[in-house]
């Protein structure tokens, strides 16, 4: 696996480019800087992201995902076939892994996005998570106190129209959520273009290995991990 070595000023011009341009032509000319510039370093930096969580804590049994620039066929609703932006995740491998926690970095054209959190939890699981709060809200609110004592990720996820019950302080954030997790979004800047951004981003998402090992509880079944990327 080749070491991360930051992304380019070119990563942005293809990512633009496919905005603009969102066309198999165009793609096909530019295919090459597609690999060059936007998935082999995105695949670098999930690699050693990936790397350096699973040094820090034992067990997580997380494997590394890159998302295809292509988009399913079902669901271009008038886009075009590819996507204007990547991502990467760390998560178990499961079938069913759309209802697991996963950490996750997201590069686009405006700026870059990464955290924690669920991409389609299950009702049930969202009622494990309700209940696990009630039968010991002392215990997810210290979870939660310490989550807000660093400054980088916010509490994130689409909210119920119609509560699902009524919380005070802390809890309040986190009760009444469809998919729990937290966030940090960030402009485009010079951080991107370094090696070090990948022990920086590794560092960060580090913080929410608490709040992980939570949500993992509410469900089951992990695969045997192996290097999916």
């Amino acid at each position: 696996m080749p070491m991360f070595e930051g992304f380019r000023k070119e990563t942005l011009d293809f990512l633009w480019g496919i905005r603009f341009n969102n066309n198999r032509e165009w793609f096909e000319e530019n295919k090459k800087q597609y690999q060059e510039d936007l998935y082999i370093p995105m695949r670098a930096l999930a690699f050693s992201v990936w790397e350096d969580i699973t040094r820090k804590q034992e067990g997580l049994q997380l494997n590394c995902h890159v998302s295809r620039i292509y988009r399913d066929a079902r669901r271009t609703h008038g886009k075009g076939p590819y996507k204007d932006r990547l991502w990467f995740s760390l998560r178990r491998d499961r079938e069913d892994w759309t209802d697991t926690p996963v950490f996750y970095f997201e590069l686009s054209p405006e700026g870059y996005c990464y955290g924690l959190g669920y991409y389609a939890p299950r009702p049930a699981t969202l009622e494990k998570f309700r209940a696990s709060i009630d039968a010991d809200p002392a215990g997810f609110e210290r979870l939660a106190q310490d989550l807000q004592r660093q400054k980088i990720f916010v509490p994130d996820g689409e909210e119920y129209k119609k509560k699902k019950g009524e919380k005070t302080g802390v809890l309040a954030l986190w009760y009444n959520r469809k998919n729990p997790g937290m966030t940090a979004w960030r402009e485009l800047g010079d951080e991107l273009y370094s090696p070090d951004f990948a022990g920086k981003l590794a560092g960060e998402l580090s913080l929410l290995i608490p709040l992980y090992l939570y949500l993992k509880e509410l469900d089951g079944g992990d695969m045997p991990p192996e290097e999916q990327i």
